[in-house]
């Protein structure tokens, strides 16, 4: 199913947060979903350092932007974990901006708050662990 929505940024499904929480711990979210996100008035994610932690759900016409922005994030000494569709691994930006993480596949459709239906891509988290390069992938389930 195609995801309807006029906007690509939606909320993060509470099991995966919950999943994420219990192995991170304390998460700051430097882009929390926000349906009328105003950049004139609301801080840009992008132009801004985020937590010692950090979890990221993107809008996903901006991932790119992001990507880089948690590779830089991760120089920097911190933890990022950034959920992403996995169309990106496909591109020379996740080729170079992916390096030093860790993959973990989602193994199954997600449905994301207030949609009906599932997602209509696979995702995956990448995790950037904080003084620490990885090669690491595996598949995981939040089911």
């Amino acid at each position: 199913y195609q995801l309807k929505s006029s906007t690509d940024s939606v909320g993060t499904p509470a099991n995966i947060l919950k999943a994420i929480r219990k192995e991170f711990g304390k998460l700051y979210d430097p882009s929390p979903f926000n349906k009328k996100f105003n950049p004139a008035k609301d801080k840009d994610a992008l132009k801004t350092d985020w937590g010692r932690t950090s979890f990221v759900n993107p809008p996903f016409s901006k991932s790119k932007q992001f990507l880089i922005k948690a590779h830089e994030q991760w120089t920097k000494g911190k933890t990022v974990i950034i959920l992403l569709k996995t169309t990106v691994t496909n591109s020379k930006y996740f080729s170079t901006y992916s390096k030093g993480a860790e993959l973990r596949f989602i193994s199954h459709k997600v449905k994301f708050k207030g949609y009906k239906d599932v997602f209509w891509a696979p995702l995956l988290l990448l995790v950037f662990r904080a003084n620490k390069r990885s090669t690491k992938w595996k598949t995981i389930s939040f089911e």
